[in-house]
């Protein structure tokens, strides 16, 4: 009987077969299974060959066994981060900002949307970049930008902020980006002036004003007056509305403007000489003739001249009606019958004595005065005894010379230096300082500025008085204009509209003893008018002067006004800088300007008229002081006073202040440095405020630096001064061709020039140039035309003498119908008399046949209006012929034969005329002789087309200027034209696509390329260039781009508006395109309001951080890549071995990996750095059973150490297993875990490798110890195997299934359990455990043990996989015999069984 025991895992199933006792001698047949001994470690898959197995390793493992730990981190699988090697399997850490399996997916740091207001993200590694649209700033575009800091909105508009843009909400009445375009309410109000009843529409502020039309009223000027509703037309006439007034149709019989008169012939005029129709019935007519007059129309009219009723030499004049006597010198009457009384009748003019002498007169004239009457004030500028410089004035009794601008003295040869007072003494008698002669004042509009200071507070007097003068060479018949008191402001400029009088409140006075400045201003736009004190604005208003001009000559009068009381206030004090301007000074600007220093401010030439100089009419007790007080400091008593202001003891005083500073540059942009002022104060100075600092980049213009300091008394003191930068500043101009110029320095330090220029000999302007050209703080040369970027003076041309023609104009009463046939006849008669004149005197340039050439005399006929206005209402109007008469005469003067005198040809016919009866026509016409009363003659000059008169010449329109025919003036061609030629008629174009620099070119060189807008023609390099950053350009063409402005900077180079200037960023940032600040990366640096972008450091150098500001800071080499900087030496080094740097400007040195090191020193990249460690890369010869230790590499020569494992033995390089040859005396070599060898040796050795023989005495003791020893591990064994059998015959389910594979994880690797057993003898007709069909087999054991085993610490168990239970027959269990032998056979096993873990048990 063969009793085998199966176990799986969960079933132990007992098969009873019968074995024929008779085959006990059948040979066992055995079939090995390699795999039956689970020789794979870690639970992995064995696969059974023939001879031999195959492991199939869990991942991480290999080798025979899978005994080998593979390293799942080499290659490093992991881009991004650090590979762990978890046994099974591997895992990468990623760095931060890496994710996924193999840490290659960069985590969109911008999935979240970080950016905000509409910005852009840029991912990063571990971050990200927001890349902010315009407006807006900061790390995640969460700050706008604040645009409304800058105050862009004009006109008191409201800013909002909106990021990218700001937006200004006007005030009614405004419009535009920066609300800076006053709506035109005449044009875009609906329903607003109604266009017939409106004469103009003025525009206002948010509103409009009509002026109406005559006949129209209301706002809108659409109430129509109804010119016919009071029936203004009589008898039965029809009314008829025209507007402004009405239209009588009358009915028939009726006439007269209201249809008054009853209609007849007398609306013929029939009656002559002056005769008065009457109408009768049956539309007839009555003539009343005057005295002597007859015929029915009184047209027989006797000759009133007969019987010479006119005496004395008295010439008649027969008019029909009446006769007029043209009496001889000398005698007066209507005929001439009485003898002149000269002298009551104030022949003698200007002041002249008149002495009777006979019939005549005689005047003894004043001096300064000739002339039979005294008429003629006596030219004494003839010669001048001015200089050559000036221009001499003649004046009563003697003469002025004017000086050239910016020029005093008798002789013109001294500078004009405004710095001294006219000081008035006297508070009794009256005194005064005025100008030496009028000047010219003609303008729309007008600025007055002056300084006063009264001696004594609250005192009174006229301070300033401006006159008009009726001669503009001296002081004649003035009426006054503008007066300043010490109580008011009167202005009188308009005769016609009541005068203004603007009183000063009573904090804010004239005269409270302190230097004060006054500024007037008046303008016709709206006829606005202001009052400034001290650059408060006491007065503004409308509606004085509106729409008027000032033309007068100006004079003005300091101290005590002409005319005045004696009794009245006298001035006592000071003034100094009065000036007056022909435009309106900006409130804003200018006049803060003037106020802010009285000394030294800067001269605003624009418009000025009246400089402080001049004032040398003096009277009483006035002088003038050199070296004004005003705005000097005084100091008497312990006690100072600046600006007539008390200034305390402990103030803070300016000890230096820089002077203006003037930078000449090609460069648009420059820096410019000062000396910084000098503040001193007993007090401490806590603080020192600038606008604009010294070093900082200036544009082309005028800047004004202020600084203020303040101490810790609440102290305030402050410095200003102007910084003009100039492209060119003043540059000298070449001649006018065919002219000269002459210039003279003027101004601070002689900085400024004026010029005057002059045509040489045979050549005049043909348009008038100007007085002077001058050049001031600005560097530039005016006046010049408008929208002109150069200057030229204008040209001279050829002169030629111009046609002398003198014009006649006479009239004559009509005696006959005036036809064409009466005027002809008329016509030749005065013909005659031209020739006959002309035969005396020799006075027409032109000849022909009959006497003078190309004489034009023309007839018209016209109504009597002047005569009808002398006659009685009832007189009808008679007409007369007008006469007008054109003779070319000679341009030089005419000797008279009898007293060799010289004459002028006007003088000659103008006494011919009236003394010589000329032109009387009576002994060949009817009623011919001329109202001389009517009788005017002068003279013209005529030139050719093409041509233009200037003085008594014919001057060319010069190149540059064509000739308007419509005009008859020279006008200047246009920019974009060009005229090389004089005397044309019109402009040549430029060529397509290019413009000139100005109006007046003179030839198509002076063409250039039209650029585009935001760029510039650079006349220097000839090419269109960008206008760069800080500057812009709104039009193409220009030939220069308009500057933002200090502080201010653009986006791109090419910016075309205003709106493109943008606030500079900070120091040691930069603006990007996206219109935010950064920081100025390594290397760079960049100061605000000196440089527009970050600048590279000078070559060799950078910077030890980013956002550097300032140039000194470039204060550390440069390092490139392979090396690292020192910090604290601020000096380079070479990257040592097992270093690298790949990127420059590093402090810092990069590691190469692990056991990984560079050839040499200054490594630059980490393809450079190789690897240290032969055991890692297999350059070693270790055994494979050794292991090998990497070990550090001396003079690079490469060093490892190999160790053999543990279990084996040799130097490394050869390893052989430990028990080879170990155990001596047949000993059997056995390994612990830890791979010690251990010899189990056989019975009478000892030792470590059983090399001694034990003594007999010894041997028996150990024998009996080791059976003792032996008996009870059996017994205990046995004890094990029964209770296990038991327990398990006690289970319902108990079967036993394929072996699993064991769980990931060394636990459970390393807990295998496995069974001791044995195998039985085999027994024909036994059934085999395998199959159950009865077929015979061999009989597994239940368990091997191997011996090797122990070296890897592993358990094996082979479990009877074959055995199917399910295929035993169950009824053979039920046999009894077997019964017995069963129960002793699992007594047995249960005896042998090797007892499993917990774990075992736990699984089950």
């Amino acid at each position: 009987m063969v009793y085998m025991v199966v176990l799986d895992d969960k079933h132990a199933i007992i098969d009873l077969r019968n074995v024929n006792a008779n085959e006990q001698t059948r040979t066992e047949s055995f079939y090995r299974d390699d795999c039956a001994e689970n020789p794979c470690a870690l639970g992995a898959t064995c696969h059974d060959l023939v001879n031999d197995f195959e492991c199939e390793c869990p991942h991480g493992f290999s080798g025979k066994r899978c005994h080998i730990k593979d390293d799942l981190c080499n290659p490093n699988p992991c881009a991004n981060g650090k590979c762990i090697d978890t046994l099974f399997d591997r895992q990468c850490i990623c760095k931060a900002g890496w994710t996924g399996p193999y840490c290659d997916v960069n985590i969109d740091d911008c999935a979240a949307q970080p950016c905000k207001n509409g910005a852009s993200c840029r991912d990063l590694e571990n971050g990200y970049e927001c890349q902010c649209a315009p407006g807006f700033r900061g790390s995640e575009c969460q700050h706008m930008v604040d645009h409304c800091a800058t105050d862009p909105c004009r006109n008191n508009a409201t800013c909002l902020n909106q990021g990218a843009k700001y937006e200004c909400q006007c005030r009614l009445g405004f419009e535009g980006t920066r609300c800076e375009h006053n709506i035109n309410e005449c044009e875009v109000v609906e329903n607003g002036c109604d266009p017939h009843g409106t004469e103009l529409c003025e525009d206002l502020i948010n509103d409009f004003y009509c002026q109406c039309r005559p006949g129209y009223h209301g706002k809108t000027c659409d109430q129509h007056v109804d010119q016919c509703a009071g029936e203004p037309c009589h008898n039965n006439g029809s009314c008829t509305d025209l507007g402004a007034s009405y239209r009588c149709d009358c009915a028939p019989g009726w006439t007269g403007e209201r249809c008054e008169k009853q209609a007849g012939k007398c609306v013929q005029n029939p009656c002559q000489n002056d005769g008065q129709c009457v109408n009768l019935a049956s539309a007839d007519y009555f003539c009343v003739c005057p005295e002597g007059v007859s015929g029915k129309n009184c047209e027989i009219a006797p000759n009133r001249c007969i019987g010479e009723p006119c005496h004395n030499g008295g010439v008649c004049g027969d008019f029909g009606s009446h006769l007029e006597c043209t009496c001889a010198r000398g005698y007066v009457g209507d005929g001439c019958q009485y003898e002149l009384d000269a002298c009551h009748a104030s022949k003698c003019k200007n002041g002249a004595m008149c002495m009777q002498d006979g019939i005549g007169y005689k005047c003894k004239c004043s001096p300064g005065f000739t002339g039979p009457n005294c008429e003629t004030n006596i030219d004494d500028c003839s010669p001048s005894p001015c200089s050559l410089a000036a221009t001499c004035i003649d004046q009563i009794n003697g003469y002025h010379c004017q000086c050239p601008f910016n020029m005093t003295g008798s002789n013109c040869d001294k500078k004009i230096d405004p710095d001294y007072d006219i000081h008035f003494f006297d508070s009794i008698l009256p005194a005064q300082a005025a100008l030496d002669i009028p000047f010219k004042l003609s303008s729309g509009a007008l600025t007055l500025s002056l300084w006063v200071k009264f001696d004594i507070a609250l005192s009174k007097g006229t301070v300033f008085t401006l006159y008009n003068s009726a001669t503009s060479n001296y002081p004649n018949n003035v009426t006054e204009l503008i007066q300043v008191t010490a109580d008011s402001v009167k202005l009188s400029l308009f005769n016609d509209e009541t005068a203004l009088n603007l009183h000063f409140p009573s904090n804010q006075r004239l005269n409270d003893g302190n230097w004060n400045n006054l500024v007037v201003t008046w303008t016709s736009r709206e006829g606005s008018y202001s009052l400034i004190w001290n650059a408060v604005r006491l007065y503004a208003d409308k509606g004085y002067g509106k729409n008027k001009q000032i033309d007068v000559n100006a004079w003005v009068s300091l101290g005590h006004p002409l005319g005045a009381s004696d009794m009245d206030p006298k001035f006592v004090g000071s003034v100094t800088r009065v000036n007056m301007w022909t435009h309106v000074l900006d409130f804003s600007t200018e006049i803060p300007e003037l106020v802010h220093k009285c000394q030294g401010p800067q001269t605003l030439f624009n418009g000025l008229v009246l400089r402080f100089a001049g004032y040398n009419r003096l009277h009483g007790k006035v002088e003038k002081i050199v070296k004004s007080t005003c705005g000097r400091e005084t100091c008497s008593e312990g006690k100072c006073t600046l600006l007539g202001k008390k200034r305390e003891e402990n103030s803070i005083n300016v000890l230096s202040c820089p002077e203006d500073v003037y930078v000449v540059t090609p460069l648009k942009e420059v820096n410019v440095s000062w000396s910084e002022p000098v503040f001193m104060s007993a007090n401490p100075i806590e603080q020192i405020e600038q606008n604009l600092k010294s070093g900082q980049v200036f544009t082309w213009g005028e800047f004004m630096v202020l600084y203020v300091a303040h101490d810790n008394a609440s102290n305030t003191e402050q410095c200003s001064f102007k910084v003009h930068v100039n492209q060119e500043f003043c540059p000298d101009l070449a001649d006018p061709v065919h002219g000269v110029q002459a210039c003279e320095n003027w101004g601070p330090g002689l900085k400024y020039r004026a010029c005057s220029i002059q045509c040489e000999g045979g050549f005049e302007f043909s348009t008038p140039p100007a007085v002077f050209y001058t050049c001031a703080a600005d560097g530039v040369w005016r006046p010049r035309h408008d929208n002109s970027y150069s200057f030229r003076y204008p040209q001279c041309s050829k002169a030629t003498p111009a046609e002398r023609v003198a014009h006649l104009n006479i009239n004559y009463p009509a005696v006959s119908i005036c036809n064409a046939a009466s005027k002809n006849t008329l016509a030749e008669k005065l013909l005659l008399k031209i020739h006959q004149l002309n035969a005396k005197w020799d006075i027409c340039a032109a000849k022909s046949e009959f006497g003078c050439g190309n004489v034009n005399v023309s007839v018209s006929c016209s109504d009597d209006n002047a005569r009808l206005r002398r006659q009685p209402s009832s007189a009808s109007a008679k007409q007369i012929f007008n006469v007008k008469v054109e003779i070319p005469v000679k341009r030089e003067h005419v000797i008279d034969t009898k007293t060799n005198r010289r004459i002028d040809v006007i003088n000659i016919i103008q006494d011919e005329a009236s003394l010589r009866d000329l032109f009387n026509l009576e002994q060949v016409l009817p009623n011919g002789r001329p109202d001389l009363k009517s009788f005017e003659v002068d003279d013209r000059f005529n030139c050719q087309p093409g041509s233009v008169v200037v003085d008594d010449m014919c001057v060319l329109c010069a190149p540059g200027s064509y000739y308007n025919r419509e005009s008859g003036k020279c006008v200047l061609c246009s920019i974009g034209e060009f005229q090389p030629s004089s005397g044309e008629f019109s402009c040549q174009r430029c060529p397509e696509n290019t413009v000139t620099t100005g109006p007046g070119a003179v030839a198509v060189s002076e063409c250039f390329s039209q650029c585009k807008a935001g760029n510039f023609f650079n006349l220097h390099t000839q090419l269109c260039e960008p206008c760069g950053f800080g500057f812009y350009q709104s039009s193409s063409g220009s030939f220069a781009c308009n500057p933002c402005g200090v502080g201010k900077t653009t986006l791109t180079n090419t910016a075309t508006a205003e709106d493109d200037c943008r606030d500079e960023c900070p120091d040691g940032e930069y603006l990007t395109q996206s219109g935010n600040c950064q920081a100025c990366p390594l290397g760079t640096y960049r100061a605000k309001g000196v440089h527009k972008q970050c600048v590279e450091c000078p070559p060799g150098t950078t910077t030890e951080t980013v956002r550097s500001s300032k140039r000194v800071q470039c204060n550390t080499p440069k390092c490139v890549a392979g090396q690292f900087l020192v910090t604290s030496t601020k000096q380079c080094q070479f990257c040592p071995r097992g270093t690298y740097q790949d990127d420059s400007l590093q402090t810092t040195c990069k590691i190469c990996p692990t056991d990984h090191t560079t050839a040499a020193h200054g490594a630059t990249h980490e393809s450079q750095c190789y690897s240290t460690n032969q055991c890692a890369t297999g350059e070693d010869d270790c055994s494979w059973n050794a292991v090998c230790i990497d070990l550090p590499d001396e003079n690079d020569v490469p060093s490892w150490q190999c160790k053999c494992k543990p279990g084996y033995r040799g130097n490394g390089t050869v390893c052989i297993d430990a028990c080879q040859n170990f155990c001596l005396n047949d000993g059997k070599c056995k390994k612990n875990p830890i791979g010690f060898v251990e010899c189990l040796c056989k019975e009478q050795f000892s030792g470590e490798r059983c090399e001694i023989r034990f003594k007999p005495r010894g041997n028996q003791v150990m024998l009996i110890i080791m059976a003792i020893i032996a008996v009870v591990v059996v017994l205990i064994a046995l004890v094990a195997v029964i209770w296990m059998i038991s327990y398990r015959s006690n289970r319902d389910d108990f079967s036993v299934h394929e072996q699993e594979k064991p769980t990931i994880g060394m636990e459970g690797a390393l807990s295998t359990n496995f069974l001791y057993g044995r195998g039985g003898p085999s027994e024909p007709g036994a059934m085999s455990l395998a199959g159950g069909n009865g077929t015979q087999g061999p009989v597994r054991p239940i368990g091997f043990y191997y011996e090797d085993d122990d070296e890897y610490e592993v358990k094996s168990m082979f479990v009877g996989a074959d055995s199917r239970p399910e295929d035993n027959d169950n009824e053979s269990l039920k046999d009894a015999n077997l019964q017995a032998e069963l129960q002793d056979r699992l007594r047995h096993v249960q005896h042998h069984m090797y007892h499993p873990s917990g774990d075992y048990m736990h699984h089950e």
